[in-house]
């Protein structure tokens, strides 16, 4: 696919700001800091679309939070003008760039998400025999938004983009938040999506690999160096310890 430039004239127009600020605010006008940017709308997105067609935005700092639900973890709060400003920095080649990604990855990517994953795997379980399917493996990556690897997330980006504008202000949001991506925040569940989409696609090969020795050895020797199985019962220990014997 080839890249995009030109990307600017799209993004920095009244239009795409105003688009942008009905998109993050949705749902958010009872709070307060939406009502009071919403004061000055007009004043405020002038604002914000010079800071981007001059490259003098600087991300506000984050805000910590503790949550718990569905897990503990914790998130960062940006500012509303940050927000709005992101939103509108992709807003014109969202589809874009989520149509590079996987099909089958539903993380992040508009209409989709976790009851969508759910409905497909019910969906194609249900058109397998009992036996086709013998286990199924749930899995995780650890703190996979701290571990993206800015140097790699910036690489990655300018495979499909080369407005020089649009990567100024990636970049300077990618090094705002000091290790990783900033986790709640819009723009980094975008590019946290983009960042695995070569990955997915060539984990895919993987299928069959077994009856092939030759790719069988390109795949072990090119992603597995070293094997760390957890656990948090004792039960769990015993039956991980069967397969590790």
């Amino acid at each position: 696919m080839h890249r995009k430039g030109h990307i600017t004239k799209d993004v920095a127009t009244q239009g795409n700001f105003r688009r942008a600020y009905f998109g993050f605010s949705e749902g958010k006008h009872g709070r307060e800091s939406v009502r009071k940017f919403e004061e000055n709308l007009q004043e405020n997105l002038d604002r914000l679309l010079q800071a981007f067609a001059t490259c003098s935005w600087h991300t506000s700092d984050y805000i910590p939070k503790e949550v718990f639900k569905p897990k503990h973890r914790i998130v960062h709060k940006s500012q509303v003008e940050d927000h709005v400003i992101q939103w509108a920095s992709v807003l014109p080649v969202e589809r874009w760039l989520m149509d590079t990604m996987y099909h089958r990855s539903p993380a992040c990517i508009p209409d989709k998400g976790t009851h969508f994953f759910v409905r497909q795997e019910v969906n194609e379980l249900r058109r397998c025999s009992q036996e086709e399917v013998y286990y199924y493996v749930q899995l995780d990556i650890h703190h996979y938004f701290l571990n993206i690897s800015h140097p790699l997330m910036k690489d990655r980006i300018r495979q499909k983009i080369k407005d020089p504008t649009l990567l100024h202000f990636l970049d300077e949001f990618i090094d705002s938040y000091g290790i990783g991506l900033v986790l709640g925040v819009k723009l980094s569940q975008m590019l946290s999506g983009l960042y695995l989409a070569p990955f997915d696609r060539l984990a895919i090969r993987c299928f069959g690999i077994e009856d092939d020795p030759d790719k069988y050895r390109y795949w072990q020797e090119r992603y597995i160096c070293d094997c760390m199985a957890t656990c948090r019962t004792e039960a769990q220990a015993a039956e991980l310890s069967k397969g590790i014997e």
